[in-house]
């Protein structure tokens, strides 16, 4: 009997294991979800472990590949793919305009409410910035300072985006032998990162 117990107790703490208490504490193991067509979904019994937002929404991280994500009350993920990492990314986020990616591709959501602002359509999306947000469709991100807190896209077509989602314009971007005025000083393209760097023109305040 005291064997039987002992099982159960231990069976309980395994299935427990990787989905914490609390959220933003610890990663959750994705084996705390199922998926259902496409609608990813926390296990019911995790619920009650949710720490929800005013706005009726939890944030919590997945291990493995890391993810950032936002589910509801019934525990459907509403935004996934949370970026996080930069400065104007989610949680301080300017005009609350976050940035998030599913299936490869990038949009935008509101920080506050977790709306969904624009549809995760495009291949890239720079942070908004003054009065809309950049994104692209068959287009590449160059990183114009090596840490890549800057950026600029390249080639393709350019979607511009004001604090509410509604497109302002759309237009083609430059492509990279347009993009320097004065030809490109150095130029890095190592799978995934991309770093171009302008040459300086004679009258730039930079030019020593």
């Amino acid at each position: 009997m005291l064997m039987l117990l002992a099982l159960t107790s231990w069976r309980a703490f395994a299935a427990d294991t990787g989905c914490p208490a609390k959220d933003g504490l610890e990663a959750w193991s994705p084996s705390c979800f199922t998926v259902k067509g496409n609608v990813r979904s926390l296990k019911p019994q995790y619920l009650r472990k949710l720490k929800f937002k005013k706005s009726g929404k939890a944030v919590l991280l997945i291990e493995d590949p890391r993810e950032v994500l936002a589910l509801d009350r019934r525990g459907r993920v509403v935004v996934p793919g949370i970026y996080h990492t930069g400065d104007f990314d989610y949680p301080s986020a300017r005009r609350g305009v976050g940035r998030f990616a599913e299936n490869g591709r990038c949009g935008y959501f509101q920080s506050g409410s977790f709306k969904i602002l624009v549809p995760a359509e495009y291949d890239q999306c720079q942070t908004f910035f003054q009065n809309g947000a950049l994104s692209c469709k068959e287009c590449l991100r160059y990183c114009t300072k090596m840490d890549c807190q800057d950026s600029r896209l390249v080639g393709g077509q350019g979607f511009w985006f004001d604090a509410r989602g509604r497109l302002l314009k759309s237009f083609s971007l430059p492509v990279l032998d347009q993009v320097c005025s004065h030809g490109i000083e150095k130029l890095i393209e190592e799978g995934q990162y991309r770093f171009l760097r302008c040459k300086l023109g004679p009258n730039d305040p930079f030019q020593m």
